[in-house]
Parts: structure tokens; sequence; C-alpha cells
């Protein structure tokens, strides 16, 4: 029996590692893959694969997302790929869903690939009620943790997949100077350039490290390494003069901002 598997990852480098493992396997298909949640939505519809390997930390739509909103009439057998750490680690191990843990090797990857041929025989698939048990247990781990474990282990956006020349590639978010909200997409400034992604400055803010990024008013978030001067300015507001030469007004209504930097508010 001939498996066939999806490749779901917005990083193209861990996308093509996986790929050529996966190629070297005798009974597995590769039948496509997705760099994006909304894609692999498609691809699933379209493809039918066996089995999905869907990375976790993608930008709009997450692994955790695509999985719930699966339809359950084509919903294939699920393994996530993930960098989270032990703690949420274990919130698979209990709902017993097969992952692969970044970086990993073929050797890792025969665990989830032997489980899925046991599955596949045995006629089972992926359980939509245990996606919601272990989406309740994410969040839950994630909530507890936020106030317990260093920012690195937090599980805050690391990039962002924006579109470039047709073409789509992934953004450092450290490399992001700002985030300005225009209309119903999100305008990324950085070295490079602007790009657009279709979001929310909301979703955005919940996601990014709190001791990097801050927003500095209704419609814009700032990297607060790329604060170069602050001055006071009219009504209680503040003008950051960032490093690339931009100026961003820092509302009064936001002074956590001043206090991330080390200011007070009164000092600055």
């Amino acid at each position: 029996m001939t498996m066939r598997v999806l490749i779901v990852d917005d990083e193209p480098t861990p996308r093509e590692r996986l790929r050529r493992l996966l190629d070297a396997e005798s009974d597995v298909e590769v039948v496509g893959d997705a760099e994006d949640g909304r894609d692999a939505l498609e691809a699933i519809k379209e493809l039918r694969p066996d089995v999905a390997f869907l990375d976790i930390q993608m930008p709009e739509l997450n692994g955790l997302e695509v999985a719930r909103r699966i339809d359950e009439s084509i919903r294939p057998l699920i393994v996530f790929v993930t960098a989270y750490d032990q703690y949420a680690i274990e919130a698979f191990e209990v709902h017993a869903f097969d992952y692969l843990l970044k970086p990993f090797d073929a050797t890792r990857l025969q665990t989830p690939l032997r489980r899925a041929r046991a599955r596949l025989a045995a006629g089972e698939r992926t359980d939509p009620s245990s996606i919601q048990a272990l989406l309740r247990q994410i969040e839950a781990t994630q909530r507890e943790l936020a106030g317990k474990v260093p920012a690195a282990e937090a599980f805050f956006l690391e990039r962002v997949l924006v579109r470039f020349d047709g073409r789509a590639v992934p953004v450092k978010v450290a490399d992001v100077e700002r985030f300005e909200a225009a209309g119903n997409y999100v305008r990324l400034h950085t070295a490079r350039g602007p790009f657009e992604v279709r979001d929310t400055l909301a979703k955005f803010e919940s996601r990014l490290d709190p001791k990097q990024f801050q927003r500095v008013h209704r419609k814009m978030i700032v990297n607060l390494d790329a604060v170069k001067e602050i001055q006071t300015w009219f009504s209680g507001d503040y003008m950051m003069l960032l490093r690339s030469g931009a100026k961003v007004r820092l509302s009064r209504y936001y002074r956590q901002a001043l206090r991330a930097l080390g200011a007070s508010g009164e000092d600055a």
C-alpha cells in the first residue's frame, strides 16, 4: 500500500528536507506541499492525502487551526511538525498525536511513519474531537507558561511569510522595524522594503514578544530595538525617532512602551 503524503510548512528549507526524507521511503508518495494554512486546506480538499505533515507555527492560519478546519469526510491522519518545547509536547503525547520535534532526522521520522502505516491498515483516521481537546490543552499551556518561562520558550512569532515578486518569502520578525495597520492588511516595514500581510494588528500583537515589540498607538507596533530617540511632543504624546529615520508618534495611551524601554514616562 502506498501512503500518499502532503507536506505543509511555511519555510522552504524544512519543507524540502522533509520531502527528501519521505522520497527515500519506498511506500511513500509525496503528492504535494503547501506553504501556508489556507493553501493546505485547498490541497487536502483537492489531493485527498492519507497523511498530512502540518507545521504548527505558520502565519495567519497555523497547523492547529488547519487541523480543526479540515472537512471530516476527507480528514487525513495528521502528524504535527513543531518546535514547541517539552511542556507543549506533553499535550501531543496525552492526546496520542504523532509529532516531529524540530530539528529531526530520518531516524526520528520512522516513528510517525510506522504508526501511520499501522493506522491506515486498520482504517483509522484522525479523530476531530481529539483535535479540539489538543487545542484546548495547548492554549491552556500557553497561557500558563506566558508568565513562567523566558520569552524564547513562550511560543512568540519568529517569522512571517510575505509575498514578494510573485514568491512567498519568510521575513524574520526581528528584522521588522514596525507593524502598521493598513485596512484589512498589516504592513511590515523592513530594511528590504514594506510588505503587506492580510491580517489584523491585534493578532500580531498577541503573538509578538512584548519585551521587543510594543504598540505605540492604535495603528502601530514598534520594534524597541529600532528606537533611536524619544522626544516629548504635544498633549502628552511623544515622538519616537527610529534608526531608519522614520518618526512615529507614541500616544499617551500607550505608555507601556516607555516602561519597556526603561523610562517612566515623566523621565522621557
